[in-house]
């Protein structure tokens, strides 16, 4: 499977960036009248939104961990978080999952909560995402396509219902009975999830807003549009969640996004500014699990002195 799975990602990945480049070529004599020049005040706001990511992907997990009846700090669960979070970047698509594991165990969660937790998460996410994706479907694609918004609206009552107290106990009972694990007591109501959802949509929100001041940087678009660019955003990243043949949506979500931006974008502006949010998801990505890594290094050396200063004390 794996000597099929990989080299059909490498092709995936390189046909949906050659007719990203291909576009880009014959667009091209327009994006020559455009002068562009970096405004690297704009940019260095644009990481702004995105730290702020980080501690609300923290806070969001660390409410999962607390309804699956796993009380655990802020910062160690920004520590595991952001640690295990380059894997996303190596094909397989269970590098992230596999690192969670490990390092929450340490922290004395087991791999079953740390599953549930993500299935919970993806689930969450969806909803969140079409939520935040309304304004730009209504404006843009709700008059020219047919049953898209039956098809939205059956999502996410999928995903609400699969949520359902009731419904997602039994689903975690079937989980646990079958990897044989320990027994989760589920402490959660649907207050919980409106809760989880609507951090999430203020997520999107702000890394809209990110997506706003990095277009700002280089090409002037009204604010206006922030929460279009959310939307679009948005989307373009659930969409490459749920693209697992290709490590971390890779190509999928460059293609969807810059087609999104194509409809209040320029084509060559919305194809360069597609392949400029990786680059800037992939820094701020750099930037947290660095900011991990120190985290567990400082805590390592309090270890250290705990245990030398209890030696001391003994001898």
């Amino acid at each position: 499977m794996k000597l099929v799975k990989y080299p059909l990602s490498l092709i995936i990945i390189l046909v949906l960036f050659y007719f990203m480049a291909r576009q880009l070529y014959y667009e091209w004599d327009e994006l020559s009248n455009y002068k562009i020049e970096f405004n690297y005040r704009m940019l260095f706001l644009s990481l702004i939104p995105l730290i702020s990511n980080f501690l609300i992907n923290t806070i969001y997990f660390q409410h999962l961990l607390k309804i699956l009846g796993v009380p655990i700090n802020s910062i160690s669960t920004f520590k595991v978080l952001y640690l295990s979070h380059l894997g996303k970047y190596i094909p397989g698509g269970i590098w992230p999952i596999l690192g969670q594991f490990y390092l929450f165990e340490k922290e004395r969660v087991s791999k079953v909560t740390i599953f549930i937790a993500n299935v919970t998460l993806i689930l969450l996410d969806t909803i969140s995402v079409f939520m935040v994706f309304i304004p730009f479907y209504l404006l843009y694609f709700y008059k020219q396509t047919k049953h898209l918004d039956i098809l939205l609206l059956i999502i996410i009552i999928c995903c609400v219902l699969l949520l359902n107290p009731k419904i997602f106990t039994r689903i975690v009972t079937l989980v646990n009975f079958r990897l044989k694990g320990e027994n989760i007591n589920l402490k959660y109501r649907y207050y919980d999830l409106i809760y989880l959802s609507l951090l999430g949509v203020l997520d999107w929100l702000i890394l809209g807003i990110g997506l706003y001041f990095l277009i700002s940087s280089f090409h002037n678009i009204p604010v206006k549009l922030v929460p279009y660019l959310s939307g679009a955003f948005a989307l373009s990243w659930i969409i490459g969640t749920y693209s697992f043949i290709v490590p971390n949506g890779l190509g999928v979500r460059e293609g969807i996004l810059s087609y999104l931006l194509s409809f209040f974008l320029p084509i060559p502006i919305s194809i360069i500014l597609s392949i400029l949010a990786r680059l800037w998801i992939t820094g701020g990505d750099l930037i947290s699990s660095l900011l991990a890594f120190l985290i567990k290094v400082r805590q390592d050396k309090d270890s250290s002195f705990r245990l030398i200063n209890f030696v001391r004390r003994v001898i």
